[in-house]
């Protein structure tokens, strides 16, 4: 029977015992309304008094690692609350160690669900564990608060919106290059003052510029192309390194996105960063992709240290790819910006027409480049320009290490 019900029952049964002057008839319906009264108020203000905390012990943490959060429950009113359910929207790619996960109507969320009774100022704590499998921002909340009274006929609704976000790195393995270390794609590990043009290691040509040296001239390229140009040449030691991962997974962006192959990708590109980081290189990230609330493509440029290197894992774990921004088109942006002694590594799983003719039209202005392509069938022959395959064929949750294999 409803709450209603339960009202025009009790206001019946008071005034049928008032009309024919029974008292037998109407105290049961006198105590029918004051229960009506109490289960209103009860379910209607009692529970302004309940209030819920979520909890995180850390906010950023490695892929792989266990977090520990807790649900603070406290009643702060002296009248018990026989039954509370809450429940924490959760995000559907991490499971719970510890808690019980519900389904819930949105997709891609569950919820952490708990149900308990609360007396007069007591506080309850209801621990849980997150499993870290997946690279991103995700959200815990908001509660839903579900009051019964002691009656069981109403129930009080409550939502808080508060939400706590974790943010989880992206995995990292060891990286491992299958040449000899002269093949290494990242340049030889050297101190940052040890930058010095090797006349033996000739890159190319580029146009000239008033601060070059007369005898650096390339007559050849000026002869053939009308204008002054350069002759460039790697330095003895590279310390710089460019990281542009591209976020593409399919030539049209009408085809879509696979999530495999887009988080492959970017667990090699953040290992690779981490080597570059343990190597003592400086480094940038710059990608195709775009994070929340930015209007230009996300990067983190040219930098050194601990505090760079979780700056450029935090971009790689918040990145989502941009379907509207060509890879060919940033590269040309960034190739712009970076150093001419940078080492430009491109890592990407697709390899397109117009993002191979971006390469070689880097590589042929003198650009030091590296490709290390993370997908299943090796891309075609490139003429000098460097190209490397990850040996491993596994999914990329079951990657141990990564070996780099250059392309015959």
């Amino acid at each position: 029977m409803s709450h209603s019900a339960v009202r025009v029952v009790a206001a019946v049964a008071i005034l049928l015992g008032l009309m024919v002057g029974n008292p037998t008839i109407m105290v049961p319906g006198m105590l029918l309304l004051t229960v009506s009264i109490a289960s209103y108020l009860w379910a209607e203000y009692l529970p302004r008094h309940l209030s819920v905390k979520v909890h995180l012990k850390q906010r950023k943490v490695r892929f792989g690692q266990t977090v520990v959060g807790e649900v603070e429950l406290r009643n702060d009113q002296p009248f018990p609350i026989p039954m509370v359910e809450c429940s924490v929207e959760w995000p559907e790619e991490l499971d719970a160690k510890q808690g019980r996960l519900i389904p819930h109507y949105k997709p891609g969320r569950l919820m952490l669900h708990n149900v308990l009774a609360l007396r007069w100022f007591e506080r309850v704590i209801r621990p849980f564990e997150v499993d870290c499998q997946l690279r991103g921002v995700h959200s815990f909340g908001p509660t839903m608060l579900f009051t019964a009274d002691p009656f069981g006929l109403l129930g009080g609704h409550r939502r808080l919106a508060h939400e706590e976000e974790l943010l989880v790195y992206p995995k990292t393995v060891p990286v491992r290059v299958a040449q000899s270390l002269r093949a290494i794609p990242f340049g030889e590990k050297g101190a940052p003052s040890w930058i010095f043009d090797d006349p033996s290691r000739f890159r190319g040509s580029r146009e000239y510029r008033p601060a070059d040296p007369f005898s650096r001239i390339e007559w050849k390229a000026t002869a053939r192309t009308g204008q002054l140009h350069t002759r460039v040449f790697d330095a003895s030691f590279a310390t710089e390194v460019a990281v542009f991962v591209n976020l593409s997974t399919s030539e049209k962006a009408w085809e879509g996105i696979d999530h495999a192959l887009l988080e492959r990708t970017v667990t090699v590109a953040a290992s690779v960063l981490e080597h570059c980081y343990g190597a003592g290189f400086r480094f940038g990230v710059y990608t195709n992709g775009f994070v929340r609330n930015r209007r230009s493509s996300a990067s983190v440029r040219m930098g050194s240290g601990e505090g760079h290197w979780l700056a450029g894992m935090e971009l790689l774990a918040r990145v989502l790819p941009a379907l509207g921004l060509p890879p060919e088109r940033i590269l040309a942006a960034i190739a712009s910006r970076v150093n001419d002694h940078a080492q430009l590594v491109v890592i990407t799983a697709r390899m397109t027409p117009a993002l191979r003719h971006q390469l070689m039209r880097q590589r042929a202005h003198g650009r030091r480049l590296v490709v290390i392509f993370t997908g299943q069938d090796a891309p075609e022959k490139m003429s000098r320009v460097s190209v490397y395959t990850v040996a491993e064929k596994e999914a990329w949750h079951d990657l141990a290490d990564i070996t780099l294999v250059k392309s015959s």
